[in-house]
């Protein structure tokens, strides 16, 4: 396992250069045993990365690839998705059932919080995966097995759920906020993208798969500037642009 640092280049085809890589197998400094979710923060210094398996924890890179440090809380299990706003590090732990949310103080990060753990009921979770928070702080959880998004407060108290009561959210495990509204990807239908609103009014179900084919397995997407959708699968990273044309490519031989 190594973190991978890629360059989005634009020309007549959108398509990524590998930059430069770090880590290595591992439990020790530096080393990566599970990575599950990454993420940079809005001043591109630090990289956040969840780790699971033998040594749950997170680790902070810089974004040369140097660790800073890494923290984790007693309790955690196999911490999943990763988010942060400001100080506070929002961290969902699939098989403790909870959200961990972390205050960050130079190099030290301490646990201020857990969301309530196994349930059904407002602020409790079964596998929560992705996370994502919004410009007004408000915090947006895949709450997979309770096909759900739970929406919290900065501080993890409960606001709203967001489902579908017609076109149930079958497993959600993927999430991305924009300014306006909320992108949702369900395990159990990675063709479409479903998209609400941040009160959670469904827009739209936006297609990022062709119907035919079935053999694509993407679990992961992340929105670019432009409305993008970049979703990776076992071989290939592909780019649906916002008129729904898709943009495939191999990955590099050094990156399978």
């Amino acid at each position: 396992p190594e973190i991978r640092m890629m360059d989005l280049v634009k020309n007549s085809k959108i398509n990524y250069q590998l930059k430069y890589s770090f880590g290595e197998l591992g439990a020790g400094n530096n080393r990566v045993e599970s990575p599950k979710s990454i993420f940079v923060d809005e001043e591109m210094s630090k990289i956040y990365v969840t780790e699971g398996r033998v040594a749950p924890r997170i680790l902070v890179f810089t974004c040369s690839g140097y660790l800073i440090t890494c923290f984790k809380h007693k309790t955690m299990k196999y911490p999943w998705g990763i988010a942060k706003n400001k100080d506070n590090i929002y961290v969902t732990d699939t098989h403790s059932d909870a959200v961990f949310l972390f205050k960050q103080n130079e190099r030290v990060c301490d646990v201020i919080k857990v969301g309530q753990f196994y349930g059904s009921g407002d602020n409790q979770f079964s596998y929560p995966k992705g996370i994502a928070v919004c410009k007004n702080g408000n915090v947006y959880i895949a709450d997979e097995y309770n096909h759900r998004v739970q929406v919290m407060d900065c501080d993890l108290k409960y606001i709203r759920s967001i489902s579908d009561p017609i076109d149930k959210l079958y497993r959600p495990i993927g999430l991305k906020v924009t300014s306006e509204e909320v992108y949702v990807l369900c395990r159990l239908d990675r063709k479409h993208l479903n998209v609400f609103t941040l009160t959670g009014d469904r827009l739209s179900c936006r297609k990022v798969q062709n119907e035919n084919d079935n053999s694509r397995k993407c679990c992961f997407f992340c929105l670019d500037k432009g409305d993008n959708v970049l979703m990776s699968d076992e071989k290939k990273i592909h780019i649906y642009t916002s008129e729904g044309e898709d943009l495939p490519f191999s990955l590099p031989k050094e990156l399978i």
